[in-house]
């Protein structure tokens, strides 16, 4: 009984049976195994030459969602055009709702994005009728889901609130 513990998948074995000084034969193979390991190239263990996945893998953890907000804005259309929207700060999202309320509850502002990156929910400052909102305290809410793990495990759903300041 042979053993073999290496990185090659191929083996050669040779079996000599000999009776006697003269009397001698021998046989040779070529035995094929496979290499167990991770198979899978998204897994942070990935080995490269194992030719059966052999259930190692490790995979990372989708990345961390972070949203902030600040908590004022001035949609007043001044010559630097800082400011001008109420916007929330993200890294690591695909999708994002933001909603506004007003100080009676109402809402004034209710978008979802599933391209985070490229369409970032942004509020003017104005009412759904295209006024200009009042100045003054504002509460808003936001639901959240994190990017995907590279093998796809589904993001992170993070949620938050707070309020913001409206001044003209």
């Amino acid at each position: 009984s042979q053993t073999y513990d290496g990185a090659s998948n191929t083996y050669n074995v040779q079996l000599v049976v000999s009776q006697g000084a003269n009397c001698a034969d021998s046989a040779q193979l070529q035995i094929v195994i496979d290499i167990c390991g991770c198979t899978d190239a998204n897994a942070l263990n990935y080995n490269p030459l194992a030719t059966a996945n052999d259930g190692s893998c490790i995979y990372p953890v989708p990345p961390e969602p972070i949203v902030s907000a600040p908590n004022v804005f001035t949609p007043n259309n001044d010559t630097d055009n800082l400011n001008e929207f109420f916007e929330l700060e993200t890294e690591n999202l695909q999708e994002l709702q933001l909603i506004i309320f007003n100080r009676w509850g109402n809402v004034v502002f209710d978008v979802e994005s599933t391209d985070v990156l490229n369409n970032n929910p942004s509020w003017n400052g104005k009412t759904e009728k295209g006024e200009e909102a009042e100045e003054g305290v504002y509460f808003y809410k936001y639901e959240a889901v994190g990017l995907p793990s590279v093998n796809g495990i589904p993001g992170i759903e993070i949620q938050g609130h707070g309020f913001l300041q409206l001044i003209r």
